[in-house]
């Protein structure tokens, strides 16, 4: 019973909270825990889910986000006037999953969620997260056709705390092929549509409403049922209707990968080399190398060690800068107290690279801020499908410019109910 608690527990906590995923279609970022094969995701949705109406298996769904305390809402640089408020999010709704024949499922999600500021009631508002996806596993070849919508408040992008309203549309087409008894071979396709609501605190992001396209192929090769390899070339494109300056972009990337799956060690990872250029912009064009890694090891009675290493580029609304190259190392000690609570604490440091001068006095400069985040909390399974967890986080934003300087420090907690965390 333990090891099980203690496993769910340190499921909901392998989130990196400085690395969020901010939305672009490229493939450099892996996921902050272990991935579970779609076929065995399908076995275990049917399993957990609670209730059935006919052929759908549906599975209750509650999140409790950001019930805490922010002392700088809007992310005010050192010297500037802060504004604290207390917040949460909650969302109701469910899971749910439909078998159509002995290899065809139909997956559906629901869940309306709400967003509360104690005296910033501006900032309220309802939202949502809706998801369809059709899945057919047959025994040589997978297909996957998805589409989903999400209007829900969040960070835009690392370079600024405020968390603002945005509303995504996606579609997504995956096929995998089994060559041969370890070869695989996978293509992707997939269009997404991202909107912001504008902001009165002097950012505009709307710069970064945008509609993106991703391309992708490759070949997957595994050499046991632990330890797989990819190669994969990817070809991307984004529009900005809303930017005069930066209006277009187009991109590739040659990325391999890798994981590596046991009870007490995972490792994912992925690098490669991607390019992004403005046509007709004058923005310097983006060559770097780019992926990320995240690793768990589990030490002595249950204790985890997380480690991520990641390097990637973002959007920005800094003037003369469409993106910036962000990049971060990270570590996380998790420890188990007992049969139900766990304690962990992190640290994590990086930078924002950006990539063009801006004229800073009488001089051209090149921004670059130095970023270092530390995080403390406890985690409690309440019951078997129910995670809380507390914690504590400090953003410290340390840069060459006069007037980018700025701390976040955030105090909340969160709490689950449903499958998605066992």
């Amino acid at each position: 019973m333990m090891r099980f608690a203690i496993r769910g527990v340190t499921a909901l906590l392998l989130t990196f909270s400085a690395l969020p995923s901010f939305g672009q279609l490229n493939s450099d970022t892996v996921p902050t825990g272990r991935t579970v094969p779609l076929r065995e995701s399908v076995e275990a949705q049917l399993e957990e889910s609670r209730w059935r109406f006919g052929p759908l298996r549906v599975h209750p769904e509650l999140k409790l986000d950001n019930l805490g305390y922010n002392d700088n809402v809007f992310g005010a640089s050192e010297g500037e006037e802060k504004v604290d408020d207390y917040t949460a999010t909650v969302g109701l709704g469910i899971r749910s999953i439909a078998p159509l024949g002995s290899k065809t499922y139909l997956r559906l999600d629901a869940i309306p969620e709400y967003t509360w500021y104690k005296d910033l009631d501006e900032r309220r508002r309802l939202g949502f997260e809706a998801d369809a996806a059709l899945l057919a596993l047959f025994n040589r070849a997978s297909f996957e056709v998805g589409v989903s919508a999400d209007d829900r408040v969040t960070q835009v992008t690392s370079e600024d705390a405020t968390r603002v309203p945005q509303t995504t549309d996606n579609l997504l087409v995956k096929v995998e092929f089994d060559l041969l008894r370890r070869l695989a071979l996978f293509a992707a396709f997939e269009a997404r549509n991202t909107d912001y609501e504008p902001e009165s605190e002097g950012i505009d992001y709307t710069l970064l409403n945008r509609e993106e396209t991703a391309q992708r192929v490759g070949l997957r090769y595994k050499f046991r049922p632990r330890l797989s390899l990819f190669a994969m070339y990817e070809m991307t494109d984004a529009g900005f209707p809303e930017d005069d300056s930066f209006a277009k972009n187009e991109g590739d990337a040659t990325l391999v990968g890798f994981q590596y799956d046991r009870d007490d060690l995972f490792v994912n990872g992925v690098i490669g080399q991607r390019t992004i250029e403005y046509p007709g912009s004058g923005a310097p064009k983006f060559d770097e190398t780019t992926g990320s890694i995240q690793l768990g090891w589990q030490l002595v009675r249950r204790t985890e060690l997380q480690l991520r290493v990641s390097q990637r580029p973002q959007y920005s609304t800094f003037v003369g800068n469409p993106y910036f190259l962000e990049s971060r190392q990270g570590a996380r000690l998790v420890v188990p107290l007992g049969q139900r609570f766990v304690a962990y604490g992190g640290a994590e440091t990086g930078k924002n690279e950006y990539q063009a001068p801006v004229i800073a006095g009488v001089e051209e400069v090149v921004r670059n801020d130095d970023v270092s985040t530390w995080e403390a909390g406890i985690g409690y399974r309440l019951f078997r499908s129910a995670v809380l967890a507390i914690s504590t986080k400090m953003d410290d934003y340390d840069s060459n410019l006069a007037g980018f300087d700025r701390k976040v420090v955030t105090t909340g907690m969160k709490l689950s109910l449903g499958g998605s965390f066992f």
